[in-house]
């Protein structure tokens, strides 16, 4: 059966389908739906679907990162959620908008979990600090620009990187992984 975007305008309504079926959504059920704003394709829907749902702007919320980062074991990198905003703030000041800034989930590592095993937080080490900024955000920074303004911004890539790897020492840095080295086989980041 093919959902009619009316059925959620209509919910507790009788509505016939095109089979000549009736059928009546039930005004208990809610459907929740994401989408990354980032990704332009998508943010270009349907004005008469868009208008049957509720919109919640989720942007990097840095009180969230800095009481994840707070708890014990979470930083032994000296990760600071202050390094996240000035990163966003460098990129608001080019006219990137805030929904499509650095999130402040990308920090946040935890375990898969399963259906007997909750996720738990797994401990922002210096060598996962540098994966994430070199493999998601200066990657995604380095895309964002170029659909922005046509071309990679290299001097605010090695900003950004400098700015969330501050807390990581040069001896430190020295010693771990390089770019080309991927992470171990089944590790999170």
């Amino acid at each position: 059966m093919g959902m009619h975007p009316q059925l959620l305008e209509y919910r507790g309504r009788s509505v016939r389908l095109l089979s000549g079926r009736k059928f009546r959504f039930p005004s208990n059920v809610y459907i929740i739906g994401t989408m990354n704003s980032a990704d332009r394709s998508i943010g270009r829907m349907d004005l008469a679907l868009r208008r049957r749902f509720l919109w919640l702007d989720l942007l990097p919320d840095y009180s969230v990162l800095h009481s994840w980062l707070s708890r014990t074991g979470n930083n032994p990198s000296g990760f600071s959620s202050g390094a996240l905003k000035q990163c966003n703030q460098m990129l608001e000041e080019r006219g990137i908008a805030p929904e499509q800034q650095i999130g402040h989930a990308l920090f946040m590592i935890q375990t898969a979990g399963n259906e007997s095993q909750a996720s738990e937080d797994k401990p922002l080490i210096a060598a996962a600090l540098r994966r994430i900024v070199r493999h998601s955000v200066l990657p995604y920074v380095r895309e964002l620009c170029t659909m922005q303004f046509g071309r990679p911004d290299r001097a605010l890539e090695s900003q950004i990187e400098s700015t969330l790897l501050q807390c990581v020492s040069v001896d430190a840095q020295e010693a771990t992984l390089d770019d080309t080295e991927a992470p171990e086989s089944g590790e999170d980041l």
